[in-house]
């Protein structure tokens, strides 16, 4: 608010949730062109002004509860997001996890197969060189029967 040779200017910003607007009213005390009936007294002039910023003041609580809504609501919008990529998450977790459970059951079973595997292949050599020394010795038995030297005789 300022006084300028007897007119009372009153600057101030009326804003609103698109852009702020410039409100510019005067009050001529002194100007040739208003009548005494046209004349505030000072007492209207100062209830006029604490009006006219108690409305500014109103205003700019309607912005920011606006401003304050807007924020909650982003907010909020970024939380649900979160929850929706925890349940993604959970859900991949859970089909990583079942995997590997099966990984680790076909992997147990693998190495007692082997062990069996390994077991019965010991077995089965035993068995061939067995089978290969039987053979072998049944070779070899008429051979010794042959030689002259072998025989025993009985007087």
């Amino acid at each position: 608010m300022s006084k300028v040779g007897g007119v009372v200017k009153v600057q101030c910003r009326a804003t609103s949730s698109s852009s702020p607007n410039l409100v510019t009213s005067s009050f001529a005390s002194d100007d040739p062109k208003t009548t005494p009936a046209d004349q505030k007294s000072p007492s209207d002039q100062s209830n006029w002004v604490v009006s006219l910023m108690e409305e500014q003041k109103r205003t700019r609580m309607i912005s920011n509860m606006d401003s304050t809504r807007r924020s909650h609501m982003r907010k909020q919008r970024h939380l649900e997001n979160l929850r929706n990529h925890m349940n993604l998450f959970r859900v991949e977790n859970r089909e990583l996890n079942n995997g590997f459970q099966f990984l680790l059951h076909r992997c147990y079973r693998l190495q007692t197969e082997n062990e069996w595997l390994r077991s019965e292949q010991t077995m089965l050599r035993q068995k061939l060189a067995d089978i290969n020394q039987n053979f072998l010795f049944r070779q070899l038995q008429p051979f010794s029967t042959a030689w002259p030297c072998n025989i025993v005789m009985a007087e």
